[in-house]
């Protein structure tokens, strides 16, 4: 099995899309691991998780999800400079 290391985290789904896309455009392999964090910032500020309850609180829901952007540990300082990382 490959060993994949993370190259970038970012909160924005249009973000990951463009990054994801970069990388593939330069035959650089990618994996995407997504963690939804909808529930835990629902129950840290008592909502119980109901995403109308977020949205009514005025939460932005464009970030409840963190992009984790990872590539094969022999392809990661490549992709760190296509990135300007």
């Amino acid at each position: 099995m490959f060993s994949w290391k993370e190259v970038y985290i970012t909160y924005s789904q249009p973000e990951q899309i463009r990054i994801q896309k970069l990388l593939e455009e330069h035959h650089i392999p990618v994996k995407i691991k997504v963690q939804s964090n909808r529930g835990r910032i629902a129950d840290d500020v008592i909502l119980r998780g109901n995403p109308s309850s977020l949205n009514s609180a005025g939460m932005r829901t464009d970030s409840m999800n963190e992009y984790r952007i990872l590539t094969k540990k022999s392809s990661l300082d490549t992709a760190k400079r296509l990135l300007g990382l």
